[in-house]
């Protein structure tokens, strides 16, 4: 005997992947938090004389490899390379001019 599913069973599933998704999107905005928050400290740790524009400042993902950017109305501040998910590897030297421009990419 062939059993088709319950509509409930199929309003069930959306539920859980709309719950899924919302809950991934918080992760990243999150993670974007903390880094963003952990490059900051860095800059002021290194005598940073000018403080960064939060509109400006951004993280940013250039061939799979994340940047936290810090830039005022002046220009690039500081730039981190993100080495792992929850570390910096180091204060970049030499980055992705897309990075400056804000035109990121995979």
């Amino acid at each position: 005997m062939y059993h088709t599913p319950k509509r409930l069973e199929i309003d069930g599933l959306d539920k859980l992947l709309r719950i899924t998704g919302a809950m991934l999107v918080d992760y990243e905005h999150a993670w974007k938090t903390e880094m963003m928050r952990r490059a900051l400290a860095a800059y002021c740790r290194q005598d940073g004389a000018r403080f960064p524009c939060r509109h400006l400042s951004r993280i940013a993902k250039h061939k799979n490899k994340y940047y936290a950017y810090l830039a005022d109305e002046a220009g690039t501040l500081a730039v981190y390379r993100i080495g792992s998910e929850s570390s910096f590897k180091r204060k970049a030297k030499v980055w992705p001019k897309a990075i400056e421009e804000g035109s990121s990419t995979n």
